[in-house]
């Protein structure tokens, strides 16, 4: 039960992980595109 529990809250704890590091290297590179070319417009 345990062992169960340390897996789970490991797996939990890894997949948030990968989300969060998918998310920021997702998301950043967009908005500095975004905001580069705003900049260049203006």
């Amino acid at each position: 039960m345990t062992k169960l529990q340390q897996t789970t809250i490991k797996l939990i704890l890894l997949m948030s992980f990968v989300a969060f590091v998918l998310m920021f290297l997702q998301a950043p590179i967009p908005q500095s595109v975004e905001y580069h070319s705003f900049v260049d417009d203006r």
